[in-house]
């Protein structure tokens, strides 16, 4: 299992966006996780994952897929925005 501590922020003002939805996913798993702090944590399998994070104020993203692995933590980054702020 690894570990993945990921942090959400308002693009524009910098401020952590506290509720949202987070979904790690792949070809055969899906893992959700409602969250409610400034920082999350999650423990997956190792794996191949593509994350989707949105909140009820913003659009949500999706990344790229990202590697997992065992006994290994990865931090990550997300800055969500809306439509119109592009």
């Amino acid at each position: 299992m690894g570990i993945v501590k990921f942090n959400v922020f308002d693009r524009i003002t910098g401020d952590n966006v506290k509720e949202g939805i987070c979904g790690f996913y792949n070809s055969t798993d899906t893992f959700k996780l409602i969250f409610n702090s400034e920082t999350m944590y999650k423990k997956l399998p190792a794996g191949n994952y593509k994350i989707y994070v949105g909140s009820l104020s913003s659009l949500g993203i999706t990344t790229k897929e990202i590697q997992i692995r065992n006994n290994t933590k990865v931090e990550i980054n997300f800055f969500l925005g809306s439509i119109l702020q592009w």
